[in-house]
């Protein structure tokens, strides 16, 4: 059986994503892994028939793991289930066991979670399984994947909140999700959010990070630590805009992440052609010095803006 669901409209209908009176084979295509984790969280509160689930990343399964698991027999019983994260990297010889054998699955669920686009798509569609595409929200969504995505992270939202939260990350699951799960931790299981109570959590309009980074990535630097000492804004804020920072060095330093997306965003498309202006050693050096503003901002230490100056002074 084939289907294909927008996140939030296939967890109405099957809110543990298993029907858990039918075992068997579950292939979820998946188009982005932070939508997965959120997925990840409803299957583990399943009812699993054996009690028990087990994680496997998609390196792990072969044709005589699959043998020796479902037909062979077990000394331990092997009752278990099997959620395997990360498939796309599971070996065509394993996929095309899976396709050609009828496996004995009892009470069973054996559950592959596929991340991004690229992957062997007419090998996996043989199987004889559940095959469910969960499709990435459109620009458009945005307001829907909020929404859903912190209702699953139990964080609750005003319309401020969510406005400024809108206004002011970019439009991506990543991104939500990292301001969500802070929020989540900081305040769980507290009434809705007040933008007051948000904007520690965020980059607002005062220092725009995207621009910084994308200045950043063109090596303007003194432009970058001339807006960082020009704007007052709180130490939450500065550590928000480094710990940024530092993942956009992250992602310039290895952009492969990219291949397990279908569709790039003018952020990504950025980040891929920036990569090719920095080396290795530029990178590690810029996330060393970032850290350590970062260190001092969640310090909330006054040596940060006499460093920034310096910082901005030294790069004219």
């Amino acid at each position: 059986m084939h289907s294909s669901w927008k996140p939030w409209d296939f967890v109405k209908g099957s809110p543990y994503l298993i029907q858990e009176s039918k075992p068997g084979i579950y292939v979820f295509y998946l188009s982005d892994i932070f939508l997965g984790r959120i997925l990840q969280n409803r299957l583990e509160r399943a009812a699993f028939t054996s009690g028990k689930l087990t994680k496997l990343v998609g390196a792990d399964i072969s044709a005589d793991w699959l043998e020796n698991t479902f037909l062979g027999l077990s000394l331990f019983g092997g009752d278990e289930s099997y959620l395997v994260l990360g498939s796309e990297t599971t070996s065509v010889q394993a996929i095309e066991y899976l396709s050609s054998t009828k496996l004995p699955m009892d009470d069973r669920f054996l559950i592959f979670f596929i991340f991004g686009a690229k992957y062997k798509k007419e090998v996996w569609k043989k199987i004889e399984a559940n095959h469910i595409k969960v499709e990435a929200p459109k620009f458009w969504e945005m307001q829907k994947l909020l929404h859903f995505m912190s209702s699953e992270l139990n964080v609750r939202l005003d319309y401020a909140s969510q406005k400024l939260i809108l206004e002011n990350v970019e439009h991506q699951c990543s991104e939500f999700y990292s301001v969500l799960q802070n929020l989540s931790v900081l305040y769980p299981n507290h009434n809705e959010l007040t933008s007051e109570q948000v904007k520690p959590f965020i980059a607002l309009g005062k220092i725009d990070k995207f621009e910084l980074a994308s200045l950043y990535g063109r090596k303007r630097f003194a432009n970058v630590y001339e807006s960082l000492v020009q704007n007052e804004v709180s130490f939450e804020e500065y550590h928000q805009v480094f710990s940024f920072f530092r993942s956009h060095f992250i992602k310039l330093s290895d952009p492969s992440y990219m291949k397990k997306k279908g569709k790039l965003s003018k952020y990504d498309q950025e980040i891929l052609l920036l990569s090719k202006n920095w080396s290795g050693d530029e990178i590690e050096k810029e996330i060393v010095k970032i850290s350590d503003f970062e260190i001092l901002s969640k310090q909330k230490s006054t040596q940060l803006k006499a460093k920034l100056r310096l910082a901005a002074i030294s790069n004219y």
